[in-house]
């Protein structure tokens, strides 16, 4: 097996860059479509709500948008299968409360993981290798 090469700290922060903007986008469109009426305090809950359900589902089940275009995946550090919905709530809390500080640690670590990785028990892997690490017999 070849060595597991990871995504790049660009990669990473440019992938909760994108992830960030289209949950504003949607939280926006739900505001400008008149579905609800909104004040800046449930704008507010209605972002938490949609980050909420936004980045750990679709972590767990797939990849975020942020993810997939930035082409890398998050997989569960022991057998690079996709992670629990535990360990996605985890990660979510953690990336959330310390937002972009979190990744602080990914361009000095060989292993890129970010804070919110270390403490979930995730790794970031390329597309591509996230799909072999997780067929190989463990």
């Amino acid at each position: 097996m070849t060595a597991v090469a990871y995504p790049s700290f660009a990669r990473r922060y440019f992938g909760m860059l994108i992830d960030v903007l289209t949950m504003l986008f949607i939280v926006g469109a739900i505001i400008k479509s008149g579905w609800i009426i909104v004040d800046l305090n449930s704008g507010f809950l209605l972002f938490v709500l949609l980050a909420a359900t936004y980045d750990p589902l679709l972590t767990i089940y797939g990849a975020t948008l942020g993810q997939f275009l930035m082409r890398f995946r998050m997989r569960n550090r022991s057998d690079g299968r996709r992670i629990s919905i535990l360990h996605g709530y985890l990660r979510f809390a953690i990336k959330s409360t310390l937002g972009a500080l979190s990744l602080v640690t990914v361009a000095t670590r060989k292993d890129r993981r970010a804070l919110h990785d270390m403490a979930a028990e995730t790794i970031a892997l390329n597309a591509g290798d996230a799909a072999i690490h997780a067929s190989v017999p463990r």
